[in-house]
């Protein structure tokens, strides 16, 4: 289960000839459309949070303004940076009765999209397919 608030700044107005607007919604979903060449958008999800559980524990993570910018290099391909200024976990040990927390700065995420297919489209007709590789990389410390 999770929860969230997103919010999307573009780096101009979208003329009528231009594609849709295709959100990614920063640590939710990844759709198989890109950004068109020559835009920027930047995503922030302004407050998220997620809730794992099984029957010995439970596992709250908080972020708070985790962040995609996403640059169009291609009619079907993108580039972006992700971090996670501020996220907090904590896991609770029900049979133990023990909580771990942790906090601090998120990774840092660089991605390279490609799409194939309707990449501008959304809605279940139009699905698309997309290849995208990534790296994660530590920016806080443990």
């Amino acid at each position: 289960m999770s929860f969230g608030f997103v919010l999307v700044i573009a780096n101009s107005v979208t003329p009528a000839s231009a594609r849709e607007l295709c959100a990614e919604r920063p640590g939710q979903t990844t759709p198989p459309c890109t950004v068109e060449r020559g835009r920027v958008v930047l995503e922030t999800g302004l407050v998220g949070w997620s809730l794992q559980q099984s029957t010995t524990d439970r596992e709250d993570t908080f972020t708070i303004a985790q962040s995609t910018l996403r640059i169009g290099i291609a009619d079907h391909g993108e580039i972006a940076i992700g971090l996670t200024p501020f996220a907090t976990k904590r896991v609770r040990d029900t049979l133990a009765a023990l909580v771990d927390r942790q906090s601090g700065v998120g990774d840092i995420v660089f991605s390279v999209k490609r799409s194939f297919g309707k990449s501008g489209r959304t809605g279940l007709r139009d699905q698309g397919l997309c290849l995208c590789p990534c790296r994660r990389g530590p920016c806080g410390r443990r």
